[in-house]
């Protein structure tokens, strides 16, 4: 069955002259035409501007704005509110869509009835991120806890929304967070909805480097993490699901907590490295939450909770050293 739904593509721009125009080319190639294509430069200063005007002068499809920078989610926020698709998708400024991207996710989309479809994707040195079965009637604790580890979850570009619900329920990303707004927003709209799919197929081109945004060291990205694990708790809360999924997260999650703290590229003194692990591994919610999953889980994480419970900042401390250096081994393993 033939389709004529009109998909808004997102694609916020900064600085992206390099690959921008690759970019947006495949985006004019797709499939499925009937789509809008809104490019936001958030301020570049390089000949993104250039660029992206010539492509917008050649055809209607490509809405065009330039506005001050005010980071990605800012440049997202403003795309939501010129779009006028029924559906909405996004890309980054470095990567690409497979020529039949947009086909293929509006086609599940319509045909299963769903809120949101997941595709895989692979990067540029031709790795399939994937889970190895279509997903086509899950509940959300399924789609989350077999997507999530396999690295599909969090983002925005291998999915395709409803707009009805972004607009009626004013989602928006947050301005406040430089990392995670994508994870946020996903978790917002999926609290909404009633039925998600995923379908493994490749649809997107991922480009991602070691010295990318996903290598990128921040102090605040463990505190953002356990934030955006706070919010799917009380989702799997309210839909009274099986929490041990959540917990084994928190423990991997205060593990990543002290090893980004002890992390080299953390200019702090080794000192006040470990003062801030004292403060951390003393705070009531840490230790309540600890011995909360110390109760409800396997054997194998009430071992590690026992461990995480050692009131020894130095002990901590090196365990923070190993996982460390056993996150930045999985990061390479999983992209390289």
């Amino acid at each position: 069955m033939e389709y004529n739904d009109l998909i808004s593509i997102i694609l916020p721009v900064y600085n992206s002259e390099q690959y921008i125009s690759t970019t947006i080319k495949s985006v004019l190639n797709q499939t499925y035409k009937n789509f809008e294509l809104i490019i936001v430069n958030d301020g570049s200063i390089d000949k993104s501007d250039e660029i992206c005007k010539e492509f917008a002068k050649k055809t209607s499809k490509i809405k065009y704005f330039y506005i001050d920078n005010n980071g990605v989610s800012n440049a997202r926020n403003y795309a939501i509110g010129k779009a006028n698709g029924s559906y909405v998708t996004f890309i980054d400024s470095d990567d690409l869509y497979e020529q039949n991207y947009l086909e293929v996710l509006l086609t599940n989309i319509k045909e299963y009835h769903a809120d949101i479809v997941t595709c895989a994707y692979k990067t540029f040195n031709n790795k399939i991120i994937n889970f190895e079965h279509n997903l086509l009637n899950c509940n959300l604790k399924e789609y989350i806890e077999l997507l999530q580890p396999k690295m599909l979850t969090n983002q925005l570009w291998n999915k395709i929304y409803l707009m009805d619900i972004i607009k009626e329920n004013n989602l928006l990303f947050d301005n406040n967070l430089d990392l995670g707004e994508d994870y946020k927003f996903n978790l917002e709209y999926m609290k909404l909805i009633n039925k998600q799919i995923y379908i493994n197929i490749p649809l997107y081109q991922y480009r991602i480097t070691n010295t990318g945004l996903g290598f990128k060291y921040r102090k605040n990205s463990s505190k953002n993490k356990l934030s955006l694990l706070k919010m799917l708790e009380y989702i799997y809360n309210e839909k009274k699901y099986d929490m041990s999924y959540i917990y084994k997260n928190y423990v991997v999650q205060f593990l990543a907590y002290f090893s980004n703290i002890v992390d080299k590229r953390n200019d702090d003194s080794k000192n006040l490295k470990i003062n801030k692990i004292e403060e951390f591994i003393n705070s009531v919610e840490y230790r309540n939450k600890l011995k909360q999953i110390k109760r409800s889980s396997s054997l194998k994480f009430k071992i590690m909770c026992n461990v995480l419970l050692i009131n020894n900042n130095y002990i901590i401390y090196i365990l923070g050293k190993i996982a460390n250096t056993y996150d930045k081994f999985q990061k390479k393993k999983k992209y390289f």
